[in-house]
């Protein structure tokens, strides 16, 4: 059974995401902190799934503790709540392992989709996050009738921006740019919204190699 550690800054905030948490079928409780160094000792042992995290922990900020598990080459799908939905923060959290952002409240009717696509490596991004990922990797966002061909979807090897991105990733993000949601993106490639969700967690995970060179 897949497990998620939670670690949350208030303990009542940690209480409430406990019980959602333990209410999701199919997913346990790895374990829980407040603060980032407690998490960072314990979870090397407990190895969960998932890393459910706030983004700001009563010893600092979560990027902090992001760049502690990238040392010790730790490994773990990070999905943070935050009260932003926008800003250079986010963009840098993204480049140390969150894959996604957590609504607040977040009970089980809501957290267990956004768990078990995290699992499966599906993810989403807001419009204003796509725009900053765009503006870091010098990308022009592409024409909304450009980016919603069909062709495009299919064009996954070929040179896009500067060779870091296919042309079809230029377009995803030029799509979630412009506010498309993954159901409509879908539509206008004729997938399926998994398939979408997909590719976008397969984009976040490249990000660290390609803001660099960006």
């Amino acid at each position: 059974m897949p497990s998620a550690f939670l670690l949350r800054a208030h303990p009542d905030a940690l209480q409430r995401s406990k019980s959602a948490l333990l209410a999701c079928q199919g997913w346990e409780l790895a374990g829980s902190a407040q603060r980032g160094r407690d998490a960072l000792e314990r979870l090397p042992l407990l190895q969960p799934d998932l890393l459910l995290a706030d983004e700001r922990l009563l010893d600092g900020p979560l990027l902090r503790l992001l760049v502690r598990l990238e040392e010790e080459q730790l490994q773990i799908p990070v999905l943070m709540w935050t009260s932003q939905t926008e800003g250079p923060l986010l963009f840098d959290n993204l480049l140390h392992g969150v894959r996604d952002f957590l609504p607040e409240p977040g009970g089980p009717q809501a957290l267990a989709p956004l768990l078990d696509a995290a699992l499966q490596g599906r993810h989403r991004l807001n419009p204003s996050i796509a725009r900053e990922v765009l503006r870091r990797l010098g990308a022009p966002r592409l024409p909304l009738d450009q980016a919603a061909q069909p062709a495009m979807a299919r064009d996954a090897q070929g040179a896009g921006w500067r060779r870091l991105l296919s042309v079809a990733q230029q377009a995803l993000l030029s799509l979630l740019a412009h506010g498309y949601l993954p159901r409509e993106i879908a539509q206008a490639w004729r997938l399926e919204v998994e398939e979408v969700e997909r590719r976008v967690g397969q984009l976040l995970r490249q990000l660290p190699r390609l803001a660099p060179l960006g």
